[in-house]
């Protein structure tokens, strides 16, 4: 699926509309868009890991050439999110 970037100030102005819309929506619906916003984040996890992957080999090379390589990408968690999982999938369902 192919992503394109809008500019930060039409995201603010989409998300500051969005945010009117929902203070006048009931429970129930906004708890139905939860779950859809769920079932399709647990959807696309593949894709949205991999291409966290991705993004963070590209910024771990991109340093490596600089030479500005940082510790913190190798702290806790680091091994599991190079493998493209992470600890909080262990969690029971």
């Amino acid at each position: 699926m192919a992503t394109t970037v809008a500019p930060i100030a039409e995201i603010c102005a989409s998300a500051k509309q969005a945010s009117r819309t929902l203070a006048t929506l009931g429970a129930d619906v906004k708890d139905a868009a939860l779950e859809a916003v769920s079932d399709a984040l647990l959807e696309r996890s593949p894709e949205i890991l991999a291409a966290n992957a991705r993004d963070l080999e590209a910024g771990r090379e991109g340093r490596a050439q600089r030479g500005t390589a940082r510790p913190a990408l190798a702290g806790p968690g680091a091994d599991q999110r190079d493998r493209g999982g992470h600890p909080q999938d262990r969690v029971a369902a």
